[in-house]
């Protein structure tokens, strides 16, 4: 279901983070006119971009660096911060129908206090209503992991059993990338369901305890453990680029 937040706020939060200048109205124009320098001539949609291509890899995602350009962030640029009236607009274009605007607007909160939106990151990463496209929400763990740090490490977890999977294997990276040991013991659970949990998921469980330091022979057991050859493949892939072949019993 889909929040109405008025033609004005709607239209108002769409011009500051729109890309076509000519598209821009009066309405709090200097700080438009700062933000659409950090996502003009398509620069919002590389994140956009960016976060799609993060969603469809086996691998740990990298991430997403925030608007820049000449050398400067929107945040080194923008004075003064966000007044509380464009934080309210840009919040409610997180639920815009466009992934790339909404990804745009979170940007845009990032870079200008991510902690007073937080709220609203949390909202999205939620999803209660299965509102939020799955780029969208990819973006925001990434901008919550970053921001929150080990904080961020109970809404990660409840991530993990998402209906989406790109949003679970994001989440479960992000574990990974926290380094929080309290981790491995809902890792080891997608690696014990293998028939509920996609490959690509356990895989990157699998990897994201390699990172956390867990030992070489019980990576392997579990993955022995599994019915996918290809998650064999992976523990032997791994222990043999981390000092050499196994010795295989």
């Amino acid at each position: 279901m889909r929040v109405h937040v008025g033609r004005f706020g709607r239209d108002r939060a769409r011009n500051l983070i729109c890309r076509d200048a000519m598209a821009i109205r009066k309405v709090g124009a200097r700080i438009r006119e700062v933000l659409v320098r950090a996502f003009g001539e398509g620069g919002w949609r590389r994140s956009s971009d960016a976060a799609h291509r993060d969603s469809t890899t086996s691998v740990s995602p990298e991430p997403v660096p925030s608007p820049a350009f000449g050398g400067e962030s929107v945040a080194s640029i923008i004075e003064p911060p966000l007044g509380p009236d464009d934080r309210v607009s840009l919040e409610a274009a997180l639920r815009d129908p466009s992934a790339d605007v909404a990804i745009a607007a979170l940007d845009a909160l990032a870079e200008r206090g991510a902690l007073a939106s937080m709220d609203a990151f949390l909202a999205i990463l939620n999803n209660p209503a299965g509102y939020f496209a799955s780029a969208t929400r990819i973006h925001a763990v990434k901008i919550v992991t970053r921001v929150l740090g080990r904080e961020a490490f109970d809404p990660l977890v409840r991530l993990i059993d998402d209906a989406d999977a790109e949003v679970s294997g994001v989440a479960i990276s992000s574990l990974a990338e926290l380094g929080d040991p309290r981790a491995e013991a809902s890792l080891r659970r997608v690696l014990a369901q293998p028939n509920y949990y996609l490959l690509n998921n356990r895989l990157l469980s699998l990897e994201a305890m390699a990172r956390l330091g867990v030992a070489e022979s019980e990576l392997r057991g579990l993955a022995d453990a599994d019915p996918d050859p290809t998650v064999r493949a992976f523990v032997f892939g791994h222990a043999r680029t981390n000092g050499g072949p196994p010795s295989r019993s």
